[in-house]
């Protein structure tokens, strides 16, 4: 796994064509997800396709009432393409940090792992049936 930086190098277009599954993470802001399209549409030149490019959405809140942006706004800019959600759990993510284990040793069944297991099994899945 390579996380590279925001700004280009030397070995970003080689890195990119040469990686077989490409995860995009980012928040849900404004900010975060214009440059998320941007790098999304760099990437997607560089491979020739859209193939195997994850977008995540990372510490992702859900309330009620909420005037921020929805999901489906989201999926309009990146046109169909399938984005995961991983919900924002900091009280675990403190718990397991502050003991020293994994998050999934703390809990099992929080909403966080879950979410996150499911992405890897879809993940995984489609990487077996190519």
């Amino acid at each position: 796994m390579i996380d590279l930086p925001r700004h280009d190098t030397p070995y970003s277009e080689t890195t990119l064509k040469g990686s077989d599954q490409i995860f995009l993470v980012t928040l849900l802001t404004i900010p975060a997800i214009k440059y998320a399209r941007d790098a999304y549409l760099r990437i997607r030149e560089a491979r020739g396709s859209g193939d195997n490019i994850h977008l995540i959405i990372n510490k992702n809140r859900t309330r009620l009432f909420s005037s921020g942006i929805s999901r489906k706004e989201v999926e309009k800019v990146f046109k169909g393409n399938t984005i995961n959600f991983l919900p924002e759990d900091n009280d675990l993510m403190a718990e397991a940090l502050n003991r020293g284990i994994l998050p999934q040793d703390v809990n099992k069944r929080s909403r966080l792992i879950k979410r996150f297991n499911k992405l890897l099994d879809d993940i995984l899945v489609a990487e077996t049936d190519r």
